[in-house]
C-alpha cells in the first residue's frame, strides 16, 4: 500500500528554487494555495568587524510574501506544510 506523506500524517517541505549571490542566499517556494514566499540569508559580517572570531558566521534571516494566493476567491486556510517550507537545517560543526 503506497500512501502520500500527507496521508501518513507527515509533513514535507514545498519544492523551492535557490538563488545565490555574493551576499545573499534566497529560497523561493509556492504554497498549495498559490502564495509565493521568499526566505533569505544575508551576510552580516560587516556589523561585527571588531569580532573577527565570529564575524564570518553571522547572517540575517528574512522572510516575505512575494505574491498572495492566486484567484479572487481563494479560500484562506491554514496550510500545515507551511512551517516545513521554512524549516532550516544547519550543518553540524
Amino acid at each position: 500500500m503506497n500512501c502520500t506523506p500527507e496521508e501518513l500524517g507527515l509533513l514535507r517541505a514545498y519544492d523551492y528554487t535557490a538563488e545565490d549571490s555574493d551576499n545573499c542566499e534566497e529560497y523561493i517556494f509556492k504554497t498549495d494555495s498559490g502564495a509565493l514566499y521568499s526566505c533569505y540569508f544575508i551576510n552580516a559580517s560587516g556589523y561585527f568587524e571588531d569580532y573577527p572570531s565570529i564575524k564570518n558566521d553571522i547572517v540575517t534571516f528574512g522572510f516575505g510574501l512575494i505574491s498572495p494566493s492566486e484567484g479572487f476567491f481563494v479560500e484562506k486556510r491554514f496550510e500545515a506544510r507551511f512551517s516545513a517550507g521554512i524549516s532550516v537545517q544547519l550543518p553540524s560543526t
